[in-house]
């Protein structure tokens, strides 16, 4: 490989390497081509007779310490980097090379610390080290969940990087995919301007200098003297603690943001700081429970899985093989979920109080090399915890005998298990049915159960207590806004409307183009804001702002004022049509702009296989099969011979487990999907267990 002279030099002086070290073009060189033809312990040996003709030369100590760590050669690595510091304590690529091995030796925010200090040597060329390092620590942190510090190191990669290099964003996206995961985390933090006129805003705009190039220590050391000459700020108070988020300081950053929301400030700003706290901050969150495995002894295998599959308080559960391959140890033979109940026979009239409840999880493993047969149970030990266990004697008798003590898998906060519900409809339940159930089940814990469930976030109290109180209603509002936007649902709008009304709380007002940025306004608000009068681009950004972050009431928004404006370019009406249908929960609305996208289509002269099959992946989903049998049909008959349509066809059918007929290929059915355990402290929202629970219904894993 032939070393461009006028590339920056690899030992991080930001100069060209031509008017660097020259002198080791060659040896570079060489190296180089080592690593390129996958030599990298040649190119390390190549590195280290170097060293011995040219002692110290940072470009060679930089080449070293990458080669070590890539090996997995810490020790040496770790060396190796003292020796580059020694011989150059003020080289940002040496404080790079540390950052990187701290996220292999140390905690993430040690990592980001030493980051800090490559970053503020930087003066102009960023060396590519550094670079890699924001990356390394970003991961770091996200591994570590430190979520508001990863996501402010991933902007900061991609901004710094640029189009050439995508990671960054790529991975930004698919952690707001994330289940769990509250949009008050996937949104973008921007720090506040300062109060115009202030004595410190020259210093205060220096200090957003400094963190706009991801200094951010430096910039909070400034905003912490501002502080100290000027206490109570609101701006500066924000700011300071938001730079501490970003180097990872969970515990600055959570009480900042609660002195924050104590501030004079707008309500919706001192709303949504308080709840960030609260999601983060331990003492806000709720006592937990913990789900736990029990094992027992089987004595005669065939006849127990006779009896389990009699009885009607269990439901056999297919398994898939391919999801199970992350898990330790081999699938089970047979599983089943465990009911509070027999299930009856049909589900047409069924009410609330006499729909199955899902309490556990049940799997057979038959002998092993080192095992005998057992089964084993998941559940919650909560309060029902010995009835569960009884249900599983009864139904086994004789043949089951506990085996040991049972062992923790997870947990999860006690104040969802009480507000959660886990269904299990008969399959015939209609859908109507199953909608009407769950929305009086959600108003049922929204607005009887939840306000009088003590949270640690209000002090112990309950909401409707706290909300009495003047000095927590901020407190209260925030508790309602991570249960509300957790949900990431514009459907269930009215139900908190009715929430606030009741605990005597203000409701959030309509916004105005007028009022606000639009371009830094905070997603959750997004549904609020006439959209009417904002020009083409701010509407474009804002929709792609939205759909970084998945924040499907802000997409849906921007998507219903693309519907009006037919002649705008950057986003087309089969896109927002689209994407309304993604992002619609409610099946028979999701339907109609199924068919509104077919008529756009249609009228635009173009085919409408895909929104026929889209249709189709609806009503098969919604358990609808008359009418998804009229659809296919009708794909049969108009568009089968188009480029696409059949294998469009044949993958949805496949994934669904329906063996479609189609070109002759027969695949065996796919199996149904096994949901991941839910992590814990995952956030909370009523419509995590809702209509779909029975239809293409995923395995509940307690926790």
């Amino acid at each position: 490989m032939a070393v461009d002279p006028y590339s920056l030099c690899p030992c991080g002086s930001g100069k060209k390497l031509k008017f660097c070290c020259t002198d080791l073009v060659g040896e570079i060189e060489r190296i180089y081509r080592l690593i390129e033809g996958d030599q990298s312990r040649a190119a390390l040996q190549q590195v280290e007779q170097s060293l011995k003709k040219h002692p110290n030369r940072a470009s060679l100590l930089d080449i070293k310490a990458m080669l070590e760590m890539s090996l997995d050669q810490f020790e040496a690595g770790a060396a190796t980097v003292e020796q580059f510091l020694k011989a150059d304590p003020k080289n940002p690529t040496a404080h790079a090379h540390r950052a990187m091995m701290l996220t292999e030796t140390a905690t993430a925010r040690e990592a980001a610390a030493a980051l800090q200090y490559a970053l503020d040597l930087v003066e102009e060329n960023l060396p590519k080290r550094v670079l890699e390092a924001i990356g390394a620590v970003a991961h770091a942190l996200l591994l570590e969940g430190n979520i508001v510090a990863a996501r402010a190191h991933l902007w900061l990669f991609q901004g710094i990087a640029g189009n050439e290099d995508g990671r960054a964003l790529q991975l930004l996206v698919r952690l707001n995919q994330s289940a769990g995961l509250p949009l008050l985390l996937r949104d973008h933090f921007y720090m506040q301007w300062a109060p115009e006129g202030h004595p410190a805003e020259p210093q205060h705009d220096h200090a957003q200098m400094l963190a706009s190039q991801g200094k951010w220590l430096q910039a909070a050391k400034l905003l912490d003297a501002i502080d100290a000459a000027y206490p109570g700020v609101p701006e500066y108070i924000y700011n300071r603690a938001l730079l501490h988020g970003w180097v990872g300081d969970v515990e600055q950053f959570v009480a900042g943001l609660h002195a924050y929301a104590k501030c004079d400030v707008p309500l919706d700003d001192a709303v949504e700081a308080e709840a960030v706290a609260q999601i983060l901050d331990p003492k806000s969150a709720d006592e937990t429970i913990d789900s736990v495995r029990q094992e027992f002894a089987v004595s005669n295998e065939d006849e127990l899985i006779e009896r389990i599959n009699r009885d009607g308080r269990t439901s056999p559960y297919q398994l898939n093989p391919e999801e199970w391959d992350d898990q330790t140890g081999p699938a089970p033979r047979f599983a089943w979920l465990l009911l509070d109940r027999p299930a009856p026979a049909s589900g047409v009239g069924i009410t609330r109080e006499s729909v199955p409840r899902i309490v556990g999880f049940l799997s057979y493993y038959g002998r092993q090399t080192d095992r005998a047969e057992r089964l084993e149970l998941v559940t919650d030990r909560d309060e029902s915890f010995s009835e569960t266990l009884r249900s599983v004697a009864d139904i086994g008798g004789d043949l089951l005998s506990v085996n040991g003590e049972p062992t923790v898998v997870s947990q999860a906060s006690r104040t969802a298990g009480e507000l959660s519900w886990r269904w299990h409809f008969p399959f015939d339940t209609p859908i109507p049915l199953r909608q009407k159930l769950a929305t009086e089940e959600r108003q049922d814990a929204v607005l009887k159960r939840w306000p009088t469930t003590r949270r640690a976030s209000l002090g112990g109290r309950t909401p409707t207590e706290a909300a009495q109180d003047p000095a927590l209603k901020v407190a209260v509002l925030a508790a309602i806004l991570t249960l509300e936007q957790g949900a990431n649902n514009s459907a269930f709008g009215a139900t908190f409307r009715e929430l606030r009304e009741s605990l005597g709380l203000p409701q959030p007002a309509v916004l105005s183009p007028n009022d606000v940025d639009v371009a830094r306004l905070p997603l959750l608000r997004v549904p609020r804001l006439d959209l009417s009068s904002i020009d083409d681009e701010e509407l474009v950004a804002l929709y792609r702002r939205a759909m970084v972050a998945n924040a499907a009431p802000a997409i849906k928004h921007a998507c219903l004022e693309v519907l009006r404006r037919p002649n705008l370019t950057k986003i087309t009406q089969e896109e927002a049509y689209n994407r309304l249908v993604q992002h619609e929960e409610d099946p028979q609305v999701a339907l109609k702009w199924v068919a509104e996208g077919r008529a756009n289509a249609e009228a635009a002269g173009k085919s409408s296989a895909m929104w026929d099959i889209t249709e189709l992946e609806l009503l098969l989903m919604n358990n609808m099969p008359d009418e998804a049998n009229r659809v296919l049909r009708h794909l049969r008959e108009e568009h089968l011979s188009e480029p696409g349509v059949a294998e469009e066809i044949y993958k949805l059918l496949y994934a669904l487990g329906i063996t479609p007929d189609l070109a002759g290929r027969q695949p065996a059915a796919r199996n149904a999907p096994v949901a991941p355990t839910a992590p814990a402290g995952k956030i909370w929202t009523p419509e995590s267990e809702t209509a779909g629970a029975g239809a293409g219904q995923k395995l509940w894993v307690p926790g």
